[in-house]
């Protein structure tokens, strides 16, 4: 029953991404993993979650986190206390949680108003060729 987190609790680590539009980059710790629609695999859990950015042109930039949870195997633990540190150290004491592990966003264009209202006025010149 030693480090059962470790041995016996759930080590998914794949999230599926769709957005709407599709495109959308999948940044993860500032490092671009792939595009959407994909599946990215996520590094170890912890209890904080793990922080995604979605960057698409024309369209704000969207942060999502997958959420976790603890892992109910790890309790056993509490039989040998060490154990948790193995659990912890090995990060599998926490499990991404299964509501995050397909993910569908829609995301927000980008304000272009000003450009639309009728009182902006380009400074730009024009030249005669």
């Amino acid at each position: 029953l030693v480090s059962c987190a470790t041995l016996y609790g759930d080590k998914t680590r794949e999230v599926t991404i769709e957005t709407e539009p599709e495109g959308a980059k999948i940044y993860v710790n500032g490092l671009l993993y792939g595009k959407t629609p994909g599946s990215i695999l996520v590094a170890n859990a912890s209890y904080s979650g793990q922080k995604l950015i979605l960057k698409n042109k024309g369209y704000k930039d969207q942060e999502v986190v997958i959420h976790t949870l603890f892992q109910n195997v790890g309790y056993w633990n509490l039989i040998f206390p060490p154990d948790f540190f193995i659990d912890m150290g090995a990060g599998t004491m926490f499990k991404l949680d299964p509501k995050d592990l397909n993910m569908r966003i829609h995301l927000q264009k980008v304000d272009n108003k000003l450009f639309e209202s009728k009182d902006f006025k380009s400074t730009a010149i024009e030249s005669k060729v």
